[in-house]
């Protein structure tokens, strides 16, 4: 009798920490990692949510920076980034604005503040988020086509 509670007493547990996830699409949130469309990828991708008062969420309405980086392995061809898109924005706002080189061999970083090579926002946010929470974004290039990738809310910076 004491085992058949043990077991029961696991299976709870192991089914209350499966249930714990916070994105609401099937699938993990692959952070951009393995969307290669040979040789163009792009990794490290996350929208960058900011901190009011120690509230850290995006609100329907609200612009949201996002970092990533593209790459090309080819060592013969170079292709260009012409757009980003998403149903969960408006609009998709680079600076410099599109059409971005990716070199032969060349990562291109798009990040926030400050010295950017690139920066990217999402303006006119759609849905509320809050970290743990992913969104789909295409990027676009003019040879390898679209590349999907679920990018998810990052964690709130510290304040």
């Amino acid at each position: 009798m004491l085992r058949r509670v043990g077991v029961a007493a696991a299976l709870i547990a192991m089914t209350s920490v499966a249930a714990c996830g916070e994105d609401t699409a099937s699938g993990s949130s692959n952070r951009g990692s393995g969307t290669d469309t040979n040789p163009i990828s792009v990794e490290d991708a996350f929208i960058v949510p900011r901190s009011i008062n120690g509230f850290c969420s995006l609100q329907v309405g609200d612009s949201a920076s996002m970092r990533y980086a593209v790459s090309n392995s080819s060592t013969t061809a170079g292709d260009q980034l012409v757009g980003i898109r998403t149903d969960e924005a408006a609009r998709v706002e680079t600076t410099p604005s599109l059409p971005i080189a990716v070199g032969v061999g060349a990562i291109v970083r798009s990040d926030v503040g400050a010295g950017a090579q690139l920066s990217t926002r999402l303006v006119g946010l759609t849905n509320s988020a809050r970290p743990g929470i992913s969104f789909d974004v295409t990027f676009r290039f003019a040879t390898a086509g679209d590349v999907v990738v679920r990018v998810p809310v990052e964690a709130c910076p510290a304040s």
